[in-house]
Order: structure tokens, then C-alpha cells, then sequence
């Protein structure tokens, strides 16, 4: 019966590591704070170009004004397209699961069939359940 369990506590590990994202609630909040952080930020930008306009209008007149915070705009969008270009986020390697030899699983399985189909069969339900939620 160790076998067994052995074998349930390795199919559990493997379905703990699959399911290993951050609960949605929380990605909603990231997304939400990001995006606040954005909109803060082009907000900011707007307000620093006019006022470097106001500052530089008079000094370089309207059309070097202008020119200059075009060419502002456009360097800040490059930056950015270079960012979001190179920009990858790191996935966390999830720990290796040690396995049995086949023999031993295949000696396992037909010892304890009745329990192991049971055991796939919840977590057959438990994975679809997990991945096709409805609104």
C-alpha cells in the first residue's frame, strides 16, 4: 500500500506544480495597479511637455517648440517599443518530480486498479473543473 500512496503523493505534487499560478483576483489587481501606474504616467508626460513648451516657446519661438517636443514624443515612443520588444517575463522552473521505474508503476497499478482509476478519475474532474470555470 506504500506504493500506492507513493504513487498518489507524486500524481499530487505533479498536479500542485501545473496549477502553480497566482489566483485571478490577483491578477485582475496587478493588471488594475499597472495600468493606473500607466495612465499616472502619461498624465505626468503631458504635463511636463507642456510646460517645457510654455518654458521653450519664447526662447526658440513656436516652430523649433515644436519640432523639439515632436522629437521629445517620438524618442519616448522608441524607448518604449524597445522595451516592450525585449521585455520577457521569467517563468519560475518547477521543481523536478522524481518517478518510479515503469515496472514498479505497472506492478502498482495492477496490485491497487480499482483505487488508481478512482484516484485518475477525480483527478480527471478536479483538472477540467480547474481549467474550464464559467463566469
Amino acid at each position: 500500500m506504500s506504493n500506492f500512496l507513493q504513487l498518489a503523493l507524486m500524481a499530487a505534487q505533479a498536479v500542485a506544480a501545473m496549477k502553480s499560478s497566482p489566483p485571478p483576483g490577483r491578477a485582475w489587481c496587478r493588471i488594475a495597479g499597472v495600468a493606473s501606474m500607466a495612465l499616472c504616467l502619461l498624465i505626468a508626460s503631458g504635463f511636463l511637455l507642456a510646460a517645457l513648451w510654455l518654458f521653450l516657446e519664447p526662447r526658440l519661438g513656436a516652430i523649433q517648440t515644436a519640432l523639439l517636443i515632436a522629437a521629445l514624443l517620438a524618442l519616448k515612443a522608441t524607448v518604449i517599443a524597445l522595451l516592450l520588444r525585449y521585455w520577457r517575463p521569467t517563468r519560475k522552473a518547477s521543481a523536478p518530480i522524481e518517478a518510479l521505474p515503469v515496472a514498479e508503476l505497472m506492478a502498482v497499478f495492477n496490485t491497487h486498479k480499482m483505487p488508481a482509476l478512482l484516484a485518475a478519475l477525480a483527478a480527471g474532474v478536479i483538472a477540467g473543473t480547474a481549467t474550464h470555470r464559467r463566469p
